[in-house]
């Protein structure tokens, strides 16, 4: 096969749009709109977000001083890292606000939601010069339909802590009581710094769409009228009205969808010529076939996110066990490790302008499979048989003991100190 023969079809369009100064994320500027509701509408596909979510936000971050840190007025660090996981797994990107003090450090932050924001153009068109924020571009909202203005799209200039550009803006807007402050955006796919990110799982937005589908036809088929079973025909007499075969249109009406499945509906004939005539009807049988699609789409997006089958309840009854599980996490721990580390670096670059000083760590603990039992059972029977070799290794120290429970095994010093008192000596237990 030629090469220049080999088609394949992008996943959104950007055009300049001159009247906006923005660069269109999709061909009607709404993609971030319609995989908002592509995902939310599959029960496979907003699974596994959910899922991608929670490993990327992991435990949180490590240092409680960061998870107790005031962001801004109302949210902790905490809080914070939240809304920006929820934002990059779904559209592999975020965008924060940030205001500055007057020595030109950064005060406090803010997550824009990024669905509201544009990479906004210069006036010729040929380069990003700032972020366009609305509400609602993808005109979802009825709030905005029916007047949608452009003094509505609020324009921020892109992060550059430079006291030199804060000062030159702060000038342009008026002075501090008018600035606005700046927005720091991040891409995190692979198309460049200042572009419309791609997530990881667009390859299967049409999968979602199908699965989609699939609910909608079964839920119409239980609900409204199940499949196609017969016609009732009935002889229209020529003193009857249209009034009366409406009334008699809409009493059949009754009878129909899954409360009234199997109820009698009674009536009365003068003789057996006027009984209505039932006429049996049968279609083809699209189980099979709906049933295949159904096994292969919420593979297709489990593969999508490089989820385990397993994180989503999926070929366990056999062998529902803490190592399968275990296994899993480490898997996907390591499947979104650089998630984290974008992040992780993200508020370490952004905090070194912060208007105090904080020695503070900003690594994001992974995810732990955790049942709230024993070792045993949320790490393992390997796990728990290296951690009875090192206890019971009489070439340790006491201290060897405890610094390789907790550095290598996560125990805390608490914990480490029940497993290995000082009463022990190295002969073990």
């Amino acid at each position: 096969m030629i090469a220049s023969q080999i088609k394949t079809r992008q996943q959104f369009k950007s055009y300049d749009w001159r009247q906006w100064h923005i660069l269109t994320y999709g061909e009607d500027n709404d993609f971030p709109q319609v995989v908002n509701e592509l995902v939310t509408a599959s029960k496979t596909g907003y699974a596994c977000l959910d899922i991608y979510s929670d490993f990327v936000n992991g435990e949180g971050f490590g240092d409680s001083a960061v998870a107790d840190m005031m962001v801004n007025a109302t949210e902790t660090g905490t809080r914070f890292l939240r809304k920006i996981v929820e934002d990059y797994t779904k559209y592999c990107g975020f965008a924060i606000h940030v205001n500055y003090t007057q020595d030109f450090h950064i005060k406090d932050m803010h997550v824009v939601p990024f669905e509201f924001c544009r990479l906004g153009t210069s006036d010729n068109g040929d380069e990003i010069t700032h972020i366009a924020v609305h509400a609602d571009w993808g005109r979802r909202s009825t709030r905005f339909r029916m007047r949608w203005y452009p003094d509505d799209i609020i324009r921020y200039h892109l992060f550059d802590p430079c006291p030199e550009t804060v000062q030159s803006e702060v000038d342009e807007a008026g002075g501090w009581e008018s600035y606005r402050g700046q927005v720091f955006y991040l891409c995190g796919s692979s198309v460049g710094d200042l572009a419309y990110p791609i997530p990881k799982y667009v390859a299967e937005l049409t999968d979602m769409r199908t699965e989609e589908g699939l609910a909608n036809i079964a839920g119409r088929n239980v609900c409204s009228n199940f499949m196609l079973a017969g016609l009732l025909v009935d002889i229209m007499e020529s003193d009857q009205n249209e009034e009366q075969l409406a009334r008699k249109q809409q009493e059949l009406m009754q009878f129909q969808g899954d409360e009234n499945a199997m109820q009698l509906w009674y009536t009365t004939a003068k003789n057996k010529d006027e009984i209505p005539q039932f006429v049996s009807l049968s279609g083809d049988n699209y189980d099979s076939k709906f049933k295949t699609t159904q096994q292969v789409i919420p593979d297709n997006i489990g593969e999508a996110f490089k989820q385990p089958p397993i994180l989503r309840a999926k070929d366990v009854a056999g062998n529902l066990g803490a190592d399968l599980f275990v296994n899993a996490y480490k898997y996907y721990n390591s499947v979104t490790y650089r998630d984290r580390s974008i992040i992780t670096e993200t508020f370490e670059y952004l905090f070194s302008f912060w208007w105090n000083e904080i020695p503070m760590h900003f690594d994001i603990v992974p995810l732990a499979y955790n049942t709230g039992g024993s070792y045993i059972e949320t790490h393992g029977e390997a796990a728990t048989a290296h951690v009875v070799e090192v206890i019971t290794n009489a070439t340790l120290t006491i201290q060897q003991k405890r610094s390789s429970l907790t550095m290598l095994f996560g125990f805390t010093e608490e914990d480490a100190l029940k497993l290995v008192p000082n009463a022990t000596d190295n002969t073990g237990y």
